[in-house]
């Protein structure tokens, strides 16, 4: 993320964040069995609460950013249409069950500090 030189990451924020970044990345691999969604819930509405809303959304906007920069990387110099939209469609697919799954943790978040436009 660019962030000023002056601009300091608050410890709290940073931990939150953590958290939910790891307990992403599992949910993305389908490792997520041993995960508390309840917990992970309330370390999203932290982030709003406690006014580190604008820092979690920027984390993840950051993080989906990267994961499907590298995913499209993946099938990009693909040349066989077939072979293509297979793994496109495969992405998609997986996209939208590991998205779901995000938008279950980040209700509050998007409900009271995403701008709707």
């Amino acid at each position: 993320m660019n962030r000023s030189p002056v601009e300091q990451e608050n410890p709290k924020a940073k931990e939150y964040w953590d958290f939910l970044e790891l307990a992403i990345s599992k949910i993305y691999q389908r490792e997520h069995l041993n995960l508390s969604y309840m917990e992970l819930y309330n370390k999203a509405y932290n982030l709003v609460l406690y006014n580190f809303g604008d820092y979690g959304y920027r984390k993840l906007k950051g993080y989906m950013t990267d994961r499907y920069h590298e995913e499209s990387k993946k099938i990009h110099a693909e040349k066989d249409a077939a072979i293509f939209l297979a793994a496109f469609q495969k992405i998609w697919t997986e996209a939208a069950d590991f998205l779901e799954s995000l938008s279950n943790i980040f209700t509050y978040l998007q409900e009271k500090f995403i701008p709707k436009y």
